[in-house]
């Protein structure tokens, strides 16, 4: 479990970070507007990455 954070938690950490200039440029200055965007960008690519490992292994 804790290989699975590491490894795409760095990529998802490089993504969140690419995803708060983008949401600058949208001219969302809401921090509890981008916070939920982020959160919920966070979490589809965490089961995207889930679903395939899951793929891979079968």
């Amino acid at each position: 479990m804790k290989g699975i954070f590491t490894k795409y938690g760095i990529m998802g950490f490089i993504i969140g970070i690419a995803l708060c200039f983008v949401l600058d440029l949208l001219g969302i200055k809401n921090i509890i507007l981008r916070i939920s965007c982020l959160i919920i960008i966070m979490l589809i690519w965490y089961w995207v990455m889930m679903f395939i490992n899951k793929t891979k292994n079968y």
